[in-house]
Order: structure tokens, then C-alpha cells, then sequence
């Protein structure tokens, strides 16, 4: 089994060639350092091509514009993509972006699964649980921020949705079951359960 890269120290240290692949969803990133150095409109067009995809380019870029930080833009590529998939009926691009290798491609997924208003809370904590026991940090960590918002106005739901997950235990379980109830900063506050 080889070895776990351990990741730069900071984005001027990180290979050329490492950040190429991090570029072109050919690897996760191994820390944050690393996640903070992909540039995800490269690895968005790069992925958009690979998966046929390119006619989702022009709606995209200007959608993007502007200086937005790296969770700001996972954020907006999510809900653009899913808008863009919806509006050309396709139904499986999603399950291609959760299924992808390259961890920045799976957070996309994430905003793309909870930007569909119509589901469920059983249905969406379904379509992310995968996301949420990821082997890789980040992308655990997006779930939760994804999904939290769209739990904040169905605690009661969500509670009686996530019991049940409370009896089994994984490595990565216990984030999406404590986390969407913790308040996110100073900002947002549950006001009533």
C-alpha cells in the first residue's frame, strides 16, 4: 500500500506537478494547504471537458466572476452546476461529481445535492451520506456546511431523520450527526427546535 502524502507546508512549496494534478482533478489534495492552491476554475474546465460537458462553460464564467474565497467559489460552482444540469436535463451529472476521485470535485457535489430544494431531509442526508463519511477532511467538512443551511428551518425533521444514524458507528459519522446543529460562527443561531 503506498504511503500517504503527507502535502506542502505552504502553496509555494507545493511540486509542479503535484499542483498540475490537484489542477486537473487527477488527486486529492493531501492537506489544506494544498486545497487552498487549486484553482478551481482551471480543474472546473478541465472536468467539465472530460465529462462532455463544455456547454456549461459560458453560463459558468460569468456566474464566477470576482474575487470569492475558496469555500465562496466551491459554494457557487455546486449551485451553478446543479442549475445548469437541471436546466438541461442532466440527471446524472451529479452522481458523476460525487463519485469523482479529486476531493474539490466531491465539495461541488455537495452544494449541488442540497441545492435541490424538492428533496426530503431523508432524501438529501441520503444523497450525502456518502460525502459525509468520506475518507478525505474537506470533503466531509463541505457536507456539513452544505447541508446545514437547508437543515436549520427542519431541526425536527432532521433530528427524527438522524436518530437512527446515531446507531452505527464509522470513522466519519459522528459529522454529520453533531455538527448541523452547532451554530456556525457568531452569525446564524438556531432559534427554536
Amino acid at each position: 500500500m503506498p504511503s500517504k502524502r503527507k502535502g506542502a507546508r505552504s502553496i509555494g512549496q507545493i511540486p509542479p506537478d503535484i499542483l498540475d494534478h490537484l489542477n486537473t482533478g487527477q488527486i486529492s489534495s493531501a492537506n489544506l494547504v494544498e486545497w487552498l492552491a487549486v484553482d478551481q476554475q482551471r480543474l472546473l474546465k478541465h472536468v467539465l471537458e472530460q465529462f462532455g460537458r463544455s456547454s456549461y462553460l459560458p453560463g459558468l464564467w460569468e456566474q464566477l466572476s470576482g474575487k470569492q474565497t475558496a469555500n465562496a467559489l466551491q459554494k457557487q460552482i455546486g449551485k451553478q452546476l446543479y442549475r445548469l444540469a437541471t436546466e438541461a436535463g442532466d440527471g446524472a451529472f451529479g452522481q458523476l461529481l460525487a463519485q469523482h476521485p479529486a476531493d474539490t470535485i466531491r465539495c461541488w457535489a455537495a452544494y449541488f445535492i442540497t441545492e435541490q430544494e424538492s428533496l426530503s431531509v431523508q432524501e438529501m442526508l441520503d444523497a450525502l451520506r456518502p460525502l459525509a463519511a468520506d475518507p478525505h477532511f474537506g470533503v466531509r467538512e463541505v457536507a456539513w456546511m452544505a447541508l446545514r443551511p437547508q437543515l436549520l428551518p427542519r431541526i425536527p425533521e432532521a433530528v427524527e431523520t438522524l436518530l437512527p444514524w446515531s446507531k452505527i458507528q464509522t470513522k466519519t459519522s459522528d459529522a454529520l450527526l453533531v455538527r448541523p446543529p452547532v451554530p456556525e460562527g457568531f452569525g446564524v443561531h438556531i432559534v427554536r427546535c
